[in-house]
């Protein structure tokens, strides 16, 4: 569910040369050669030209570099409302609710006597969207509670299995729902197989797979969409992710900042391990991120949720042997040796090479578990 706020971006001392304007009509040659002279500008630092660069990333789809380059910013110069602003602009664009008040109120304690009114406007926008955002969420929710009890019931209406799928898309986005991609993936799969030959349940078992790590399945229906649909909007939107130039990029700073946030949350970092829940919902199957949480309960000595954690990890059907060597040395510390020895072996058993496997042997002599 988007928060309707259009805030637009704030670039000071840098010339008005037109390269934004041209970037958000480029083709894909050249939308990389404006990126580079971007990068070129900004490569000294100057704020403003960070700034721009940012907005750059931005307008050709790569959110999570622009959001990377502008927490850079603001942390080497925390004074620059500028760029705490344009961040959490960038971070409503990609749905991190609870990161964006975290901005904004960052703007406001950081800023000027010049720039405080506008950075309290936009604190003051936001809480006022968000008290709308929760007042829709709580009548979605109730409509997902009657579609899903006229399902259960068996009364339920020709299309109401996509309508429960469309609205927990939804709401797996939004700031404050409970709802995980889990149950967007069972509902999709539910209304596929009500009507399978429907293109429309096609697609949201596409869109409801994409963030579920469920590969071959995916593979699965999307083959399955290019034969019953060659012209869907969603096939679009895959294929176009998939050869944009910059998806690679977007792809690999997500994965950056997915890292950052498990090291932090690991530092006892409050604002990570909150963002991390939050993506854990998003991508439940992620055993990185599930594993930041728990190593996080348990540097705040939460036991019972760590062991709840660790539990949920050494339940799954397949496991990363990374997974293995962290869960082995959980339950070592928890002082369960079976279960430490287990995983151990199993981390043992999925080394990819024999550097995994003297680290598997160091770790278990780090805690005193014995082969």
């Amino acid at each position: 569910m988007a928060v309707a706020l259009d805030w637009p971006w704030i670039l000071t001392g840098v010339p008005d040369d037109g390269v934004l304007d041209r970037l958000r009509r480029a083709e894909p040659g050249e939308r990389e050669s404006l990126l580079a002279r971007l990068r070129a500008d900004a490569a000294g630092g100057d704020p403003g030209m960070v700034n721009r660069l940012a907005v750059g990333l931005y307008i050709v789809g790569s959110a999570d570099l622009a959001i990377q380059t502008l927490e850079g910013l603001v942390e080497e110069h925390p004074s620059d409302t500028a760029g705490w602003l344009n961040l959490a602009a960038a971070q409503l664009g990609a749905e991190r609710y609870e990161a964006v008040r975290r901005s904004l109120e960052s703007a406001v304690a950081h800023a000027s006597e010049s720039s405080r009114r506008l950075a309290e406007d936009r604190l003051a926008d936001y809480a006022r969207s968000q008290r709308q955002v929760s007042l829709d969420r709580e009548l979605l929710e109730h409509q997902v509670s009657a579609l899903r009890e006229r399902i259960a019931q068996g009364v339920a209406q020709p299309g109401d299995r996509v309508k429960l799928t469309r609205i927990l898309i939804g709401l797996v986005n939004t700031a404050g729902s409970a709802v995980t991609a889990d149950e967007v993936l069972v509902a999709a799969r539910d209304a596929y197989a009500e009507a399978p030959e429907d293109p429309a349940t096609l697609e949201l078992l596409v869109a409801a797979l994409l963030p579920a790590g469920r590969d071959s399945e995916l593979r699965q229906a999307l083959l399955e969409l290019e034969q019953r649909a060659p012209h869907s909007r969603v096939l679009e939107l895959v294929r176009g992710r998939r050869t944009d130039p910059s998806y690679q990029s977007e792809v690999d700073a997500r994965l950056s900042r997915g890292n950052s946030l498990v090291a932090r949350a690991w530092r006892g970092d409050p604002a990570a391990e909150a963002e991390l829940r939050e993506w854990v919902r998003r991508y439940p199957k992620n055993q990185n991120y599930r594993v930041g949480l728990m190593m996080a309960a348990r540097a705040r000595e939460d036991w019972r949720e760590a062991g709840r954690i660790a539990d949920s990890l050494a339940g799954e059907d397949s496991v990363e042997h990374e997974t293995h060597l962290h869960i082995a040395q959980f339950y070592a510390h928890a002082n369960d040796q079976r279960r430490a020895r287990h995983h151990f072996a199993r981390a043992w058993e999925t080394a990819r090479d024999d550097e995994d496997r003297a680290i598997v042997m160091e770790a278990m002599e780090i805690v005193g578990v014995r082969p």
